[in-house]
């Protein structure tokens, strides 16, 4: 990928191998709640619901209070999921209609395709708040390059659909929103970018 997420790939690998931080090492483990009942397959549409609203956000803070204006709110073409990399300056934020000052809410499902323990990256530009299975399990607040902060541990109950919603801000410049997993009895710098497929949501 473009930018920071390459240039720091190599370096969270590497601490990943060496067990991360002694911090890190004692990360609680969030345990994850399956969508239920579990969504009919056949409402299911692919990626994850999304709605903008253009202005100026400094913080998730700011960006959550923005959310209270309805008549703002844009929805967007779905999401293929957190798989977008860092744009180059004058391309659009995610799905959105512009290039900076954007606001996203984002909702849908995710599936696990096997129950255990996995461990989650976010690499995002700027803000980023992420709940998935009912559990806050990621938050990088505040301005900043396309990066990612410790992984998340989470456990995963039994394979299928779990309820995703996340609150993503980006202000000026660049802009970049990816999650990555590792899978259970995966390497520990084994990193994947989570597949378009495994997203989905109801539409509205």
């Amino acid at each position: 990928m473009r930018c920071g997420f390459a240039m720091f790939r190599p370096v969270f690998a590497a601490l990943a191998l060496a067990g991360w931080s002694a911090a890190a090492g004692a990360a609680e483990v969030h345990k994850l709640a399956p969508a239920d009942p579990q969504p009919d397959a056949g409402a299911l549409k692919p990626g994850a619901h999304v709605e903008y609203i253009y202005r100026e956000a400094k913080s998730l803070h700011e960006a959550k209070s923005w959310l209270g204006y309805g008549d703002l709110r844009k929805p967007g073409p779905p999401l293929r999921g957190f798989t977008y990399e860092d744009t180059k300056l004058g391309e659009n934020v995610l799905t959105a209609d512009a290039d900076e000052l954007v606001i996203a809410s984002i909702d849908g499902f995710l599936r696990f395709p096997e129950p255990g323990t996995y461990k989650l990256t976010f690499w995002s530009n700027d803000g980023l708040r992420v709940s998935i299975g009912g559990v806050e399990v990621y938050e990088h607040d505040g301005r900043h390059p396309c990066e990612t902060l410790d992984p998340a541990t989470v456990e995963v109950p039994a394979a299928g659909w779990y309820a995703v919603e996340a609150l993503f801000f980006q202000r000026l410049s660049t802009a970049c929103l990816v999650m990555e997993w590792q899978k259970p009895g995966e390497a520990a710098d084994s990193w994947t970018v989570v597949p378009a497929e495994a997203y989905a949501h109801v539409p509205k």
